[in-house]
């Protein structure tokens, strides 16, 4: 896959609506953080096709560990292709978190980091959802095996 300025902005776009979403739902513990980095990683190459930050970050240090954290999901993701999402692998104490899924339409990984670990997945998840790289049963699958309702909290406000 290639992602052009096209796809580029829509993903972009898509980002900033859902992130003014999130910001409403009450699975949100951390409704000051308004940014992300947003990380989508070919599966087939493992060549990170987009890495772009979207929002608002006031700790330049925090983000920097964020930029980081997204690329950390989809390269793990990669390693266990078994896994639909990065939570399944996830280890906080090992700063392994959630938030990264598999977009199987497109053969896409989608992180984003900068949130919390269950608000970054509903992000990845909703945005593979109108990018059209997720069916809705998928999504729903998914919100299944996490445990993470915020998925559908989010499907529903969106």
């Amino acid at each position: 896959m290639f992602i052009d300025e096209t796809i580029a902005a829509n993903l972009i776009r898509h980002t900033r609506e859902l992130l003014k979403l999130i910001a409403t739902l009450p699975e949100n513990e951390k409704r000051e953080r308004q940014g992300v980095y947003l990380c989508v990683r070919d599966q087939a190459t493992g060549l990170i096709l987009l890495l772009v930050p979207v929002g608002k970050f006031d700790d330049m240090s925090f983000a920097r560990r964020c930029c980081l954290y997204a690329q950390e999901k989809t390269a793990r993701l990669l390693s266990h292709p078994e896994h639909q999402a990065s939570s399944q692998s996830a280890n906080p104490d090992l700063e392994l978190y959630g938030g990264g899924v598999v977009c199987p339409i497109a053969n896409v990984i989608i992180a984003p980091s900068g949130l919390t670990a269950v608000c970054d997945e509903a992000l990845g998840a909703n945005l593979g959802l109108k990018m059209g790289w997720m069916f809705p049963d998928q999504i729903s699958h998914l919100s299944t095996l996490t445990q993470n309702t915020a998925i559908t909290s989010l499907c529903r406000a969106a």
